[in-house]
Formats: structure tokens, C-alpha cells, sequence
């Protein structure tokens, strides 16, 4: 009966996840760079399972009791039992809304010194670092020389070239995380530039009347970890919408007012209802 019960699991599981790739649906459980590692483990799942038909005659060389092998058994079952489907606005409640003011998101992206850069880079050790010598002055409070400071993350200062060019910023799906955080930091320098943005309609107790958040699940590893982010946006006729409906819009990007904090959102006159892409999730292009 164990032998059944291992040959069952390992063909079982890679059945499974073979249906969920081929399908597409492999895509509401984990971020897609990691299909190759699920094709390998498929891969095993078979060859172990080959492994436990030709020795199917033989005694368990480690036994595992019936409860055991009813637990390896479960995502079989569950997945059998109960379809799996994405994420919606249900769950955007449970795990919180991810948005940072532009005065965080500047924060976070300051510059370095060339000291705080070569230290973080191995260039410089800890113990340098603590035992430098200091000034008796206040000297050492000041601004580094500017050739000394480099900048921590060009990348965005690229980013916000190409957005203050462009005639309309859209926030799809290939780019969505990269421009989101753009928008963020530099909110004040994108005032009234024209922005599009698709999502579903998400609402919290600390937005005003008139504003929702056009939301996305961004997935960095796998479903459990997929957090809600996207843009607030104002426009006559927000308040009928329900959560969870699946909108387009697009406007002037200006700023509102969060939990004291001041965020990016889009002054549309308007919406317009969509159907829900077949991949809800965005992703981080890292």
C-alpha cells in the first residue's frame, strides 16, 4: 500500500503541475522567472516516480505512516477539489495596500558618499568604517563634496527622462513597477503630464470619498507574497464603482493627500470598464 501511495504522489504532483503549465495557470501560484525550476522538479517528480514503480516489490526503506502520506497528498486533492484562480479584491484588505510618499521613496533612493558606496561594496571594511577619525568641528555633519556622492540608483534618473518625454505614461504590465516607483519619487517634476493606468477598483477607510486606488497584485516570488500597489485616481462617478471592477483611466497627474502623506494620483474626467487580463500580477524586472 506505500508503494501505491508513493507512485500516486509523485506522479500525482507532476501531472498537476505539467496541467498548471501547460495551461497557463502556473502563472497564479509563482512569478514566471521560476518556471524552469517547476519544469526541473516536474522532471524528478516522474523519475522519482519511476523509481518507485520498479521498486514498487520492495520493503519502504524509511516507512511513512498513512497520515504522512495523506499530507503529500493534500495539494493533489486541493488542487482537484477547489480550482484555483487569482487573486482579487477580496484579499486586498487582508494584506494592505504597498504606496510610499515621494518624500519616502526619496529617502530610500538617496545618494550615497563615496565612503557609504565602497563600504557597501567591500571596498572598505566595517572596521575602517567605525574607526575613521572625525573633525572636533561640525564639519562632518556637512554634505559631502559632490565629487564624492554617487548616485544609488541611476536607473530611475533614466526613467524619468523617458517619461518626461514621452506624450502619455502608461503603466503596463511589462513596465508597471519600474514607472510606479518613478511616479512616486518623482511626483512634483510629472505634475499634469498625462498618465494611464488600468486596474481594479480598490478602496480603504483612510482614502477620501472621491478617490480609489486603480490597484495591481505585484508577485515577487510566489502568490503568498504578492502585495496590492497601484495609483489613486479621482473622477466623477468613482463612488458607484464596486471593488473589485476592473477600470481604465486616464488624466493629468497630480497629488493627494494619504495618511498625511502626499501621493501620486491621476485627475481623470472619467472611466472606462474593462475585462480582467488573463495575468492579473506585475511584476519587478530584477
Amino acid at each position: 500500500m506505500g508503494a501505491l501511495f508513493r507512485i500516486i504522489i509523485c506522479f500525482g504532483t507532476a501531472l498537476m503541475l505539467m496541467t498548471l503549465i501547460v495551461t497557463g495557470r502556473i502563472g497564479l501560484f509563482i512569478n514566471p522567472r521560476l518556471l524552469p525550476f517547476v519544469l526541473v522538479g516536474t522532471v524528478l517528480l516522474v523519475l522519482l516516480g519511476l523509481v518507485q514503480v520498479w521498486n514498487a516489490k520492495s520493503p519502504a526503506l524509511h516507512p511513512v505512516g498513512k497520515w504522512g502520506y495523506l499530507m503529500l497528498l493534500l495539494p493533489v486533492a486541493t488542487y482537484l477539489f477547489a480550482q484555483p484562480g487569482a487573486l482579487d479584491a477580496s484579499m486586498a484588505t487582508k494584506k494592505g495596500v504597498n504606496y510610499l510618499s515621494p518624500e519616502a521613496m526619496q529617502t530610500q533612493q538617496r545618494v550615497l558618499s563615496k565612503e557609504e558606496t565602497e563600504l557597501r561594496q567591500g571596498e572598505r571594511s566595517r572596521e575602517e568604517w567605525d574607526d575613521r577619525s572625525l573633525p572636533d568641528d561640525d564639519s562632518a555633519w556637512d554634505d559631502p563634496p559632490e565629487e564624492d556622492v554617487i548616485d544609488v540608483n541611476p536607473y530611475y534618473d533614466d526613467l524619468i527622462k523617458e517619461l518626461k518625454n514621452a506624450p502619455l505614461i502608461t503603466l503596463d504590465d511589462d513596465h508597471y513597477i519600474d514607472r510606479l516607483t518613478t511616479i512616486q519619487m518623482y511626483n512634483s517634476e510629472l505634475s499634469g503630464k498625462p498618465t494611464e493606468v488600468k486596474g481594479f477598483v480598490f478602496r480603504a477607510d483612510n482614502m477620501p470619498d472621491d478617490v480609489i486606488l486603480v490597484s495591481r497584485y505585484a508577485m515577487t516570488c510566489c502568490a503568498a507574497d504578492a502585495s496590492v500597489i497601484g495609483v489613486f485616481a479621482s473622477f466623477p462617478g468613482s463612488d458607484t464603482l464596486k471593488e473589485g471592477d476592473w477600470i481604465e483611466v486616464k488624466g493629468p497627474l497630480g497629488e493627494t493627500t494619504i495618511d498625511e502623506s502626499r501621493v501620486p494620483l491621476v485627475e481623470a474626467d472619467g472611466y472606462r470598464e474593462i475585462e480582467a487580463p488573463k495575468d492579473p500580477y506585475v511584476y519587478a524586472n530584477y
